[in-house]
């Protein structure tokens, strides 16, 4: 049956989330709650617990839905294995990065849902393939996944309340006023800090993983001391 001339739309899950997501992109995570998303939703918040069990079932779906923006198309078969779990990975970050105010979530929410539970699918049916065994792989899964989540933080997380943020610039110039004596290795290397290789977060990011992955090892199933 045809709505009404303005008839509002039904609730769903889905519409729920999307608006969670959409208020958490907007105030960042931590300001969600379930009487802020009634009134963007125009309802009372009462009646979102017809549509969602709790807030933590909300905070999954965001995650969810930002897991579902990810790019996983895998790379072919039979290419270095590195290289193919990297992907998916590089995709995660510029897509955490489009949702900064949802990091805290994604930092601390498990993988529930069907979009990240198919990205961590891929990263382990990689590692799988190069001989991995369970445990290790599951090391280096949440290795990776958590250098680019603390990555993405760093480089794109809301700072506290009522800090004003610096800008590179402001960075850079501070520290070229520290007092450098009996710093030597500290000054060779703000020397550099101009170069726009070494202020490119991307460029950064993709350092770090491709030296957090090249440290991985088929043949050990835990980590150990000194290895």
């Amino acid at each position: 049956m045809a709505r009404l001339a303005g008839e509002r739309e039904p609730l769903s899950p889905e519409k729920v989330y999307a608006a969670a997501l959409d208020l958490a992109d907007r105030e960042g995570v931590e300001a969600l709650t379930m009487r802020k998303l009634g009134r963007a939703l125009g309802v009372e918040a009462m009646s979102l617990y017809n549509h969602v069990p709790d807030k933590a079932a909300v905070l999954d779906g965001i995650v969810d839905m930002v897991y579902g923006e990810v790019d996983i198309v895998d790379a072919p078969e039979g290419g270095d294995w590195r290289a193919r779990l990297a992907l998916p990975f590089i995709s995660l970050y510029g897509t955490l990065l489009r949702h900064p105010g949802v990091l805290a979530a994604l930092a601390t929410r498990p993988v529930l849902q069907s979009s990240g539970l198919h990205l961590y699918d891929l990263a382990v049916g990689v590692l799988r393939d190069a001989g991995f065994s369970p445990c290790a792989a599951l090391h280096a899964v949440r290795g990776v996944a958590a250098y680019t989540v603390g990555s993405a933080t760093s480089q794109a997380g809301r700072r506290p309340t009522g800090v004003s943020e610096l800008t590179p610039s402001q960075v850079r110039a501070h520290l070229h006023e520290l007092p450098l004596e009996g710093l030597p290795h500290y000054a060779w290397l703000l020397r550099s800090l101009d170069s726009d290789d070494c202020q490119n977060g991307e460029e950064q990011f993709r350092y770090g993983l491709r030296a957090f992955i090249n440290g991985l090892r088929p043949d050990s199933d835990t980590p150990s001391a000194g290895h």
